[in-house]
């Protein structure tokens, strides 16, 4: 019987003592090891928050979300959060509180982002807040826009680009056939350009293919032997002005005496060349008489009678005075 009673303190013991381990577990979890510091907030949308939601301060554990208050002010709803902290826990007057979601299907909670004043909120103070992004509505409002998208644009795309390879299709269907025929005499007509080129290479035309191309290589080396001397003659010919004009250069002064010495010489033998031309002129014309004179009668040249005097008598206008014998 003793040994029984031993048995049934055992086991409420254990009972006693995991329960007491639950209750410290769950205080610890619910950061409540303390005394707690109660703040405010207020949300247009508190969507995942609720009483128990976790509260931290830049990710780190802090508190949890004591109560939930609706207020309607000026026509709207909103909610009055109130936001559990350790006691003591210092919070600049210009912190943050904003509601996040660490994962797609993670619960929400309240992080507090720190600010930079020096002066700290009291217990009690109303903390700035601002909304949280709501991934699943997000979600749904760009699949709602999908489908938008979906009906509005991509199926008619779809429905148009179907009716065009539809028409495209049908075309090319009524045109293949014409399109085989002319690809088919093209080939026809490339086949009969080969065989011809085939015959005019065959035998004796590649011979005298192959000698045309030899004497168009022979050429071009000539020609390139020609261009090779013009290039030569070219330089030469520069040369020889440029010497030339050295030579010019040098002696130019000597150049404009000459030319002007040549120039006094013909001012000076002007007027005797006009007299001598003046007097074969007249010779010539003497000459022109004797020959007619003589060609009528050629017996002047021995009976003919000497000449007179300039002085004695005057000179007959005749340019000679003949004697004939009858």
């Amino acid at each position: 019987m003793r040994k029984e009673n031993i048995n049934y303190f055992l086991v409420g013991a254990f009972v006693l003592g995991t329960i007491a381990l639950l209750l410290v577990l769950l205080f610890i979890i619910g950061g409540r090891s303390g005394e707690m510091d109660s703040y405010r907030a207020e949300y247009a949308n508190i969507t995942g928050i609720s009483t128990g939601s976790a509260v931290t301060y830049q990710g780190y554990p802090l508190g949890e979300v004591g109560a939930i208050e609706p207020v309607q002010r000026e026509g709207k709803t909103y909610y009055r959060v109130e936001l559990r902290i350790r006691e003591g826990w210092r919070i600049p007057n210009d912190s943050v509180a904003r509601i996040v979601s660490t994962g797609l299907l993670a619960q929400a909670s309240i992080d507090i982002r720190e600010g930079k004043n020096a002066q700290a909120l009291a217990p009690g103070d109303l903390l700035q807040s601002e909304a949280g992004y709501d991934l699943l509505a997000a979600l749904g409002k760009f699949a709602a826009q999908f489908d938008t998208l979906s009906e509005q644009g991509v199926r008619p795309l779809l429905d148009n680009i179907n009716r065009r390879v539809t028409s495209l299709g049908d075309t090319l269907q009524q045109a293949l056939p014409d399109v085989i025929k002319q690809i088919e005499r093209m080939l026809a007509r490339a086949e009969q350009s080969a065989d011809s080129l085939n015959l005019a290479l065959s035998g004796d035309n590649r011979v005298r293919i192959d000698r045309a191309l030899a004497h168009a290589d022979a050429s071009f080396t000539t020609l390139v032997r020609v261009t090779a001397n013009m290039e030569r003659t070219q330089r030469q010919v520069e040369a020889l002005l440029a010497r030339s004009n050295r030579i010019v250069n040098d002696n130019e002064t000597d150049v404009r005496a000459m030319v002007t010495q040549l120039r006094e010489t013909l001012e000076q033998l002007t007027p005797n060349i006009e007299t001598a031309v003046s007097d074969m002129e007249s010779a010539s014309r003497n000459m022109n008489e004797l020959s007619r004179a003589l060609r009528r009668n050629p017996s002047l040249l021995f009976s003919a009678s000497p000449p007179r005097d300039a002085g004695s008598e005057p000179v007959s206008s005749a340019p000679f005075e003949l004697h004939q014998e009858h």
